[in-house]
C-alpha cells in the first residue's frame, strides 16, 4: 500500500500492534498516519521503547 490512515484500538497497547502490522504492508516510500495513545511517548516498557526507536529512526514521532 502507498498510504495508510488509521485509528486503531488503544487497549493494552493494541495500537502499537496494529501500526506494526500496517507498517509491514506499506510499500517502500509509503506513508502511514495513525492516531495513537499518548502513552506511546512516555511508557518505559520494552514494547513502547522499541516502537519509539522504530518511529524516530524513520524521522517522525
Amino acid at each position: 500500500m502507498d498510504r495508510i490512515l488509521m485509528n486503531p484500538l488503544f487497549a493494552r497497547q493494541a495500537d502499537i500492534d496494529h501500526v506494526l502490522h500496517a507498517w509491514s504492508m506499506l510499500k517502500e516510500g509509503g506513508r502511514l498516519v495513525a492516531i495513537m495513545a499518548a502513552s506511546v511517548t512516555f511508557r518505559h516498557n520494552a514494547k513502547s521503547v522499541v516502537f519509539r526507536h522504530l518511529i524516530t529512526s524513520h524521522g517522525r514521532m
